[in-house]
């Protein structure tokens, strides 16, 4: 539409835009600009509407460097504005529509960019519509620059009848003259200011965001700042009627008259401020100015500081209900982060007051002022937990006051005034934890408990408890860490010391203190305390191992608790000393440390003296062992301690032939042993180790390894006295005593045997080299000669014993043949010198004990044959028997106070044995007569299972007879070998052979060298 105003044909030009128009430049690509004239219309270029783009339903008054003036008719409307250079009086941009136009507008968008403002008057920029709308969004580029002197401000928007407001602004904006850089105020909506440029004000507010004042509820009033905003008045303001305020600043804010971040709430609906920036302040302290002032009516209020809040008067100003006398329900909560730091130079660094509420405070940070942190309410709690530091120039470094005030430190408190900390409610409490440092008096009313909650190793001095001292006006101590606290010093402390956690100890002088130890506590040391009461799950160990801990009244052992008790060898103990009763419930423990002393069933403790009557008993006596008790003693006014023999005997507890036998030796000669204290404390599983490791039954046991050596060299004899494998052919009988021959054999054994349950299994480990010769005398026998050396290892699995012997023998034998069987016998004799350890690892005593005798053996042997030939295959039915008669030396172990001495003994034993022999002959190229060779058997051995010993403890008592295993009664015995003739009058051959009986396991290695002639 064109409208001409008054009788000119010349006039004002008046667009209207129903679709987006770009003024100067179209979307038609013309240069549209009109000029009326009577009787005709002419399109010309028109550069006053250069810069400026339009949508929706607005009529364009005017656009360029004069200003802007953009009125919205109805609907949604936007205007973008691109470089322009807006000066002079009155010239500005304007977006709004008149104050007739209809209610029914939308959304207002504004957009501004490479553009400055340098205003007088009025305002730089101005949305300030009359109707209502439904949001207006406005957004100006870091590329805007506003200079404004007077009137509105450099950016002024208001819906005055409501409407959601939207900013979102990088431009920087100078105002002078009385007028603010940023207002946003809506009557009814939300505001929402995003800011990242630097604004200034020399007199008047640098953002001012109010919003809610005719809503029902709701709304959020929300700045965002990263710049830097100067202002006479608030640097940052934000007024909410009925919703909640929400402020992040990262920017350097600073105020020169007022509070640098200012946030009240008139009902119940939230305020949160978080700042890592810079709030400062630079008011006089009278003016009681804050660098971030919060202030509820109603609602909760949050503030989050990672930054600087500072002032002369607060650093941090947070109120509930105090403003304009509202209920203050609100609860407000401050975090002041790591890198935090408020200061309130001449008044507080922290000042906050709720009406009802309850205050939460946590310090990571720094808190400074001539006062520290002042926190009160009427009838909520007041909790504030510090982990940084908070520092009292001149008062209170901490004044808290409610129905209910807790404080935790593990951090500095410092008051160079004197006060540090101020607790006044109906329940205060100070809980100390670790890295705790306060400097100044902590005083506390109401019913006051001084908390000490140390998870590591600390040590308190009691002097700095009490009237006149440090830490006054508590009427309980509670010590609830995991840690050890050690409690030194001297004081007049006389209320309730409570230990609920970790260990205490007490080496100080608190008489006049009563303590209660509770579940999971130990109390020791070697200090004074008041009337002591032990809990159920308490415990009290005296001293330091030992020590006495004297009690300046009653002594109350309820049920449940505990009596840890440490002994030493030379008769001191701990002990309690009581100036007044002792009373121990049923159901009290006595627990008893160090237990293993000398002389103990000669040796009285004292674990109490009483000046007043002890009362009571011990009922449940911890006393694991299998031959002693504990044996209490309860005085009219003390209780000793004492041991007594147990109804077991040691031979009660011995399971085993040996360890019976060697238990009923040691019960013979008690105490006159010097091991015998050791015994005592034997629990009954361990003892059965113990009675095995005494019972020397290794002396036994070894004749079994040694005996199977001597059956291995008479095997290696009659061996000699067959056939050479591979001489006889099939139809052929073959003579003895057709070859002369010297031969050698090496040979090694391992065995394992089981104790049988006389003792510990056994290991054998034999080798040695034999050797000998075979030869014809006369027509009918042939007649040979060995010798032999070689060792013996035996062990017993335990490890605690080993034997070991080196063996020579000597032996004879003769063979003939009797129609179709061969008839052998023979003869040996072996001597030995043995030595022998043994340790014992018992209590205190810990020995090595050693051994040195002789033994010999004689053994008759005697076996027929039978060789059967059909081809390459020979086989050849045999039995033998071998009688061996050993005899062993006396003996006598040195190394220690549980060396034993034996007897010399002997043992004699009749083996037989049925088996088979095969022999293949295997044609080999360049050999002569190679052979398989193979034998399986039955042995049996006729006699006792064990052999005996009689023994005694060179220490005294009575002597005893250990057992030890032989070889199996019966077993299977197994060979496997082969043999060649590398020339025609030499042979070797090599085998294995096994055995496998009755809880024994041998398998052997031999090699054997002939040279016939």
């Amino acid at each position: 539409m064109i409208k001409i105003r008054g009788g000119s044909m010349m006039g004002d030009v008046r667009l209207r835009c129903r679709r987006t128009w770009l003024l100067g430049h179209t979307a038609f690509g013309g240069i549209v600009g009109v000029t009326a004239v009577l009787g005709s219309m002419v399109g010309t270029a028109d550069p006053a509407f250069a810069g400026c783009a339009v949508t929706g339903d607005v009529i364009t008054i005017k656009c360029g460097n004069d200003g802007v003036y953009v009125q919205p008719q109805q609907g949604d409307a936007s205007l973008r504005v691109d470089g322009l250079t807006i000066s002079g009086s009155d010239n500005k941009i304007d977006f709004f529509p008149s104050d007739t136009d209809p209610d029914v507008f939308g959304t207002l968008t504004l957009s501004v960019s490479n553009t400055t403002i340098n205003t007088p008057d009025y305002g730089g920029i101005n949305v300030a519509p009359k109707v209502r709308v439904d949001s207006i969004d406005i957004r100006l580029d870091p590329t805007v620059t506003i200079v404004n002197n007077g009137g509105f401000g450099g950016l002024w928007v208001r819906a005055e009848l409501g409407g959601d407001i939207t900013i979102n602004s990088g431009a920087g904006i100078t105002s002078t003259g009385g007028s603010p850089a940023l207002t946003a105020t809506t009557n009814d909506g939300s505001v929402s200011i995003v800011n990242t440029g630097n604004l200034s004000s020399d007199s008047d507010r640098g953002i001012y965001a109010d919003g809610g004042h005719d809503s029902t509820g709701g709304e959020l009033v929300s700045v965002t700042n990263s710049g830097d905003v100067t202002a006479y008045a608030e640097a940052i303001r934000m007024i909410q009627y009925h919703g909640d305020i929400r402020a992040e600043n990262s920017g350097d804010v600073t105020s020169q008259t007022q509070s640098a971040i200012y946030a009240w709430s008139d009902t119940t609906g939230a305020i949160s401020v978080t700042n890592s920036g810079s709030a400062v302040s630079t008011a006089a302290s009278a003016d009681k100015k804050a660098g971030i002032r919060v202030a509820s009516e109603y609602g909760n209020a949050t503030v989050v500081n990672s930054g600087l809040a500072q002032a002369e008067a607060y650093g941090v100003r947070v109120s509930a209900g105090t403003e304009t006398g509202g209920a203050g329900f609100g609860d407000i909560t401050v975090e002041n982060r790591a890198m935090g730091e408020m200061v309130g130079t001449s008044d507080t660094g922290l000042h906050l007051v709720t009406i009802n509420g309850a205050v939460s405070v946590t310090n990571d940070g720094s808190i400074s002022g001539a006062n520290g942190v002042y926190a009160r309410t009427n009838l909520g709690r007041v909790d504030v937990v510090n982990a940084g530091t908070i520092t009292a120039t001149a008062g209170t470094g901490v004044l808290l006051t409610g129905d209910s005030v807790t404080l935790t430190n593990s951090g500095t408190i410092e008051a160079s005034g004197g006060g540090a900390v101020s607790l006044s409610g109906a329940t205060s409490r100070l809980i100390l934890r670790d890295g705790s440092s306060i400097s100044g008096t902590v005083s506390a009313a109401g019913d006051a408990t001084l908390q000490l909650d140390f998870a590591g190793a600390t040590t308190l001095d009691a002097a700095l408890l009490g009237d006149g001292a440090q830490y006054r006006g508590f009427d309980t101590i509670s010590a609830t860490g995991a840690g050890l606290l050690t409690m030194i010093g001297t004081s007049d402390y006389s209320g309730l010391v409570s230990l609920s956690g970790g260990n205490v100890v007490v080496d100080g002088d608190i008489r006049d203190a009563a303590f209660l130890v509770g579940r999971g506590v130990t109390l020791s040391g070697t200090g004074n305390v008041g009337d002591l009461t032990v809990a159920d799950g308490g415990a009290v160990a005296p001293g330091h191992s030992p020590g006495t801990l004297y009690v300046y009244g009653d002594l109350s052992f309820q049920t449940g608790s505990s009596y840890v008790a440490d002994l030493t060898t030379t008769g001191l103990s701990d002990t309690i000393v009581v100036s007044g009763n002792v009373s121990i419930a049923s159901g009290t423990t006595l627990v008893v440390e160090n237990l293993r002393v000398a002389n103990p069933l000669t040796t009285v403790y004292q674990l109490i003296t009483a000046t007043g009557a002890v009362t009571g008993s011990f009922t449940a006596l911890r006393d694991p062992w299998a031959f002693i008790d504990l044996d209490v003693n309860y005085n009219p006014s003390s209780v000793t301690l004492g041991y007594q023999r147990t109804g077991t005997t040691f031979a009660d507890a011995a399971l085993g032939g040996n360890a019976r036998a060697v238990a009923a030796a040691l019960d013979s000669f008690g105490a006159a042993s010097s091991f015998y204290d050791d015994l005592l404390w034997s629990q009954a599983a361990s003892a059965q180790s113990v009675f095995d490791q005494l019972s020397g039954s290794l002396h036994v046991s070894q004749i079994g390894g040694q005996v199977e050596s001597d059956l291995l060299f008479s095997s290696l004899m009659l061996s000699h006295l067959q056939p050479s494998v591979g001489s006889t052919t099939a139809g052929e009988t073959r003579r003895v005593g057709e070859e002369t021959s010297l031969w050698m054999s090496g040979f090694g054994r391992r065995a394992e045997r089981d104790g049988n349950g006389l003792g510990s299994d056994m290991t054998d480990n034999s080798r040695g080299l034999a050797f000998g010769a075979t030869t014809m005398l006369g027509d009918e026998w042939t007649f040979g000669v060995a010798g032999a050396i070689g060792t013996d290892h035996v062990t017993n699995d335990s490890g605690s014993g080993r034997s070991e012997a080196d063996s020579y023998f000597l032996g004879l034998s003769a063979a003939r043949d009797v129609g179709a069987f061969r008839v052998s016998l023979g003869g040996a004799y072996t001597f030995r010198s043995i030595d022998t350890t043994r340790s014992v690892a018992l209590g205190t005593v810990n020995e090595e004990l050693t051994a040195g005798y002789d033994a010999r053996s004689l053994q008759a042997f005697g076996e027929v044959s039978t060789l059967i030939g059909q081809g390459d295959l020979h086989w050849q039915p045999f039995g033998n028997l071998v009688f061996v008669h050993y005899d062993s030396d006396g003996f006598a172990e040195s190394g220690g106070t549980t060396a034993l001495a034996g007897q010399g003994m002997s043992d004699s034993t009749l083996y037989s044995t049925l088996g088979l022999r095969l022999a293949w002959n295997v044609p080999v190229s360049g050999l002569e007569n190679a052979a398989v060779t193979a034998h399986a058997g039955w042995r049996h051995a006729f006699g006792d299972d064990a052999s005996d010993r009689r023994m005694a403890f060179l220490s005294g008592g009575d002597g005893f007879t250990v057992a030890g295993v032989k070889a199996a009664k019966d077993a299977v015995v197994l060979g496997l070998g082969v043999s060649m003739a590398p020339t025609q009058n030499s042979s070797l051959s090599i085998g294995y052979d096994g055995q496998f009986g009755d809880g024994t396991a041998a398998h052997g290695i031999k090699a054997d060298w002939k040279l016939r002639f």
